[in-house]
């Protein structure tokens, strides 16, 4: 098998050092920002493994709706949930794929808005749902109800590169893309088990006319902003060596200008940044970008295990302390806030954890934790995985629009 593009990558790094602290001011964003919904709160959706499949329920409101069994499952900017499902037939004690769709749900009843056939990675913007699919070169952008369908396919030739070959060296995209003012984003490179051959790169494409951006640099991923206004993009920030493989190195934020595709302004880390500090998630809210970041990793016993920040870039990295341990989302009628109880698990192992509701203006009221306990699987507690809309800033939360459909 082909050795995945991210081996590829660290031999090809190109960035040295580690930039911490304040770098370039916030660049005021080209786009237009769309408006979002934000879901009565508490609204989040619940993941548990039930048996060798995941079973999934939406809360909105604080009132439950099981969706069934799911693949994957994420919030739209509309309020509505984007889901990947299977169908299976059995043999004997097997169970075999009998194919996959996409499905568009409303989350406060479980009805079907929209579908799909197939599948594949997803990117998701306010004005589409952008689908790269598994085996060929090949984009469909929907309509966030999936109505409408555009496709796109990327041939060899949108890239300059001397490395293509039918059959050892084969040109990919990946990763998932997105689509913002009606220009697609998404990742190419070279697919060889030949160390050598590491062209790579981001192409932005407008109608027919491929441009290549980023071309050998590091690109993590490609991260717009919840209102699809701006492009943010992770990138490697130290390669150690090209026997690197796939070790934790370094990371740096820079945001592209999307109607160039240049660097328009490079943000750097906070003070204090290392390796084992990991984004979990960043936003561009007005004239402010925030990060929230999983610091750790699960250890043995003893250690400090995984630790999470919220940090605020206006031209300087802010720490926000108050929001220290902790997920927290700004929806609807208040904020929705998530803590691991159990650091020295990993929390895709369904570590224990404490889920909150925080009404405007009411008492706290506690939706998992010591009143409300989750359940033990074998004599291991077994919490569910939250995914939960909203904001990362109250800022932000004002700007929110109710969903229509609740």
């Amino acid at each position: 098998m082909a050795r995945t593009l991210a081996a590829a990558l660290v031999f090809a790094l190109v960035l040295t050092g580690c930039a911490t602290g304040g770098g370039d001011p916030v660049v005021e964003s080209s786009l237009p920002a769309h408006d979002t919904a934000s879901p009565a709160g508490p609204a989040y959706l619940a993941e548990r493994l039930v048996g060798r499949r995941f079973q999934w329920a939406a809360v909105v409101d604080g009132d439950p709706v099981d969706l069934g069994s799911l693949d994957e499952a994420r919030w739209l900017p509309d309020g509505n949930v984007l889901a990947s499902r299977s169908t299976y037939k059995r043999s004997g004690r097997e169970f075999s794929s009998t194919g996959r769709s996409l499905q568009v749900l409303d989350p406060a009843t479980g009805e079907l808005i929209g579908q799909r056939v197939g599948g594949g990675d997803w990117g998701v913007t306010p004005e589409a749902i952008t689908v790269r699919h598994e085996q060929r070169n090949r984009i469909f952008v929907y309509s966030n109800d999936l109505a409408k369908r555009r496709v796109i396919d990327v041939p060899d030739s949108a890239v300059e590169t001397d490395q293509i070959d039918p059959f050892e060296a084969e040109f990919h995209i990946h990763h998932a893309a997105y689509t913002l003012d009606g220009v697609t984003w998404v990742q190419w490179g070279i697919n060889s088990e030949d160390d050598t051959l590491t062209d790579h790169g981001v192409l932005r494409i407008e109608g027919s006319e491929f441009t290549e951006v980023l071309r050998n640099e590091p690109v993590v991923s490609l991260r717009p902003s919840s209102d699809g206004a701006a492009l943010l993009v992770l990138m490697q920030d130290n390669g150690e060596s090209e026997n690197c493989g796939g070790c934790v190195v370094e990371q740096t934020l820079i945001e592209l200008d999307p109607v160039t595709g240049k660097v328009a302004a490079e943000y750097g880390m906070p003070d204090g940044y290392g390796r084992s500090w990991r984004m979990e998630t960043v936003d561009k809210i007005g004239a402010e970008v925030v990060v929230r970041f999983a610091i750790g990793e699960a250890e043995e016993e003893g250690e400090a295990g995984v630790s999470r920040h919220t940090w605020v870039y206006d031209g300087d990295w802010t720490r926000r302390a108050e929001l220290d341990e902790t997920r927290t989302w700004w929806q609807q009628g208040g904020r929705l806030e998530w803590r691991q109880v159990d650091t020295l698990r990993d929390e895709g192992e369904f570590a224990q954890m404490e889920l909150r509701w925080l009404p405007d203006g009411g008492a706290p009221e506690e939706l998992v934790g010591e009143s409300h306990p989750c359940p033990e699987v074998e004599g291991v507690v077994r919490c569910p995985l939250i995914h939960a809309p909203g904001s990362l800033l109250p800022a932000r939360a004002a700007m929110l629009t109710p969903s229509g459909s609740r």
